[in-house]
């Protein structure tokens, strides 16, 4: 299984919300935390376009006018 583009973020996020559910159930809060597995979804081909831009280095290119 090959990691999908930009999914750094997604997994991150879940697992902060995991880490948040764990710490709040030792303060005695009940909570749930409903997690999807994987789905279907355009993310991967929005983002494509994006990640061509970055590998010739224009998604920086803004910074470089400051």
């Amino acid at each position: 299984m090959a990691p999908a583009p930009w999914a750094g973020a997604c997994s991150a996020s879940k697992a902060a919300v995991h880490v948040l559910t764990d710490t709040l159930r030792h303060f005695g809060i009940h909570v749930m935390n409903v997690a999807s597995g994987a789905i279907r979804s355009n993310i991967g081909n929005l983002q494509l376009p994006a990640a061509i831009r970055c590998r010739s280095g224009s998604c920086t290119s803004h910074l470089r006018k400051l």
